[in-house]
């Protein structure tokens, strides 16, 4: 099962915070592109198309969520850190 644990890796709190910020943009720029996706199947009459990829959209902006959540615990761990929980 480890290699479905990339997020998990890539979030730690011993990985580098610019490779974590790296990590959420790609995320970020991945559920861009489903949703782009979703709008091009319903603007081309493709429904069923649409509706999948709007469903990809919503589980993959809550995982961008949890994953944003969980850079910015670890931009506060940082010693001398002044960003408060």
């Amino acid at each position: 099962m480890s290699r479905y644990a990339f997020g998990v890796y890539a979030l730690h709190p011993s990985t580098p915070l610019m490779l974590q910020a790296d990590y959420l943009s790609a995320g970020a720029g991945a559920v861009v592109a489903i949703l782009c996706l979703s709008l091009s199947c319903f603007l081309f009459s493709h429904p069923e198309g649409g509706v999948l990829a709007l469903v990809g959209f919503g589980v993959g902006a809550v995982n961008l969520f949890k994953s944003w959540k969980t850079y910015k615990e670890n931009c506060g761990r940082l010693p001398g850190s002044t960003q408060r929980n």
